[in-house]
């Protein structure tokens, strides 16, 4: 288990999620008596910061017994452990054929921080590539048993024998005209043919003829454009995309990804309010966008039901320090209190609330000294307000 990590100008634990993995250090730091000014021989005026030297620094062996043995200096052991960092990768299977859609586009492919070498400073390993038809960058750093570090960098590329390529964007809008270009290579000496096929969501209306029997000739790449014109739809979930170029019932290559629809323009939303007497309200939509109107109503009898159909919204999951926990929790015990106030039945939001600054409370009780009163982090002494 890692020694908790102090910040040495304040006493306050350190977060160090991204540190750099130390098995022992000593961290050495003056004993400086701050002072808001003293006046010195010649009538100089310093104040702490200039009479305060720098928290910590680095010591040889040497240096550091002898500051050991200075009374006026604090020398303690220091752990330090690094958060390991952790990339997906697919379970990979002996059956999976090579010509599997390809749907796996990762950045990282391949990351392991713990590798040994052998006295000849050799290692091997193995991964996989990811689905991506491109170029890979290998980058290797490493630390000798003597302290010396070193970095080198390697780029290698991944190619099928007819491979396909196309940009294909995030999302589209209602109305708008898609262009794919899709361009086939024929990385084999001899010339090569098949069929593309595209599977698109329904609100997908082709709008040219593209040719789809195709004869590639070696080592030449052919660009083939499609147009889709993009309708309407009442689904804004992510939809697939296919594409496959296959000859004789054999998939040479091909790729899937999602695309979502979202509507042309932007939301309208319109506020009124009235007496009882008043029962019926004028709205005008200025240039509404064809078959895209929808409305929803919601309405409030008074004042304090707007305020509290935003209540939900100031919970908050107590965490960090004293402070932090005290902050996080007093908007959960507002809402609880509001609603008691009122007489407002919300069991769900009363609830959320409850359990929420129960917690907070617990977290709260973690942070009290033995010696009484709180402290950030629960340690004497404890401070005062």
């Amino acid at each position: 288990e890692a020694d908790e990590m102090l910040d040495l100008a304040g006493g306050v634990p350190a977060d160090l999620p991204n540190a750099m993995e130390i098995n022992e250090v000593q961290v050495v730091a003056f004993k400086v008596p701050l002072i808001e000014q003293d006046k010195t021989s010649t009538g100089q005026i310093l104040d702490a910061g200039q009479l305060r030297p720098r928290s910590s620094a680095s010591f040889s062996k040497k240096r550091l017994a002898a500051a050991e043995r200075n009374a006026r200096m604090q020398a303690r052991p220091l752990k330090v452990f690094a958060r390991a960092r952790t990339f997906y990768t697919p379970a990979y299977e002996s059956s999976t054929p090579a010509t599997a859609t390809r749907t796996d586009f990762r950045s990282t492919i391949f990351w392991k921080p713990d590798i040994t070498t052998d006295r000849k400073g050799r290692a091997s390993v193995e991964f996989y590539t990811s689905d991506a038809i491109t170029n890979f960058r290998a980058t290797l750093e490493g630390i000798g048993t003597k302290g010396q570090a070193g970095r080198a960098e390697k780029k290698f590329f991944v190619q099928k024998p007819l491979s396909m390529a196309v940009k294909m964007p995030a999302s589209v809008i209602s109305g708008d005209l898609l262009r794919l270009q899709i361009m086939l290579t024929n990385h084999t000496s001899h010339i090569a043919g098949g069929h593309l096929d595209l599977v698109v969501p329904e609100h997908f209306t082709l709008k040219n003829e593209p040719e789809l029997q195709i004869q590639i000739a070696p080592g030449a790449t052919k660009t083939i454009n499609i147009e889709y014109q993009i309708g309407s739809t009442d689904d804004s979930a992510e939809k697939a995309v296919s594409i496959r170029f296959s000859a004789d019932e054999n998939v040479l290559d091909a790729s899937e990804t999602g695309i979502r629809t979202l509507d042309r323009g932007f939301p309208a939303r319109q506020i009124a309010s009235g007496s009882a007497a008043q029962n019926k309200f004028n709205f005008h939509l200025q240039d509404p966008v064809e078959g895209s109107i929808s409305a929803m109503l919601t309405a409030y009898p008074n004042a304090l039901e707007d305020v509290l159909k935003g209540m939900e919204r100031m919970l908050r999951q107590p965490c960090g320090c004293f402070e932090q926990v005290s902050s996080s929790n007093y908007p959960n015990l507002l809402v609880l209190d509001l609603l008691r106030q009122t007489g407002t039945s919300k069991p769900d939001v009363e609830s959320k609330a409850a359990t929420l600054l129960e917690d907070g409370y617990k977290r709260l009780t973690a942070y009290e000294c033995k010696s009484g009163g709180f402290d950030w982090w629960g340690r004497d002494p404890a401070h005062e307000g």
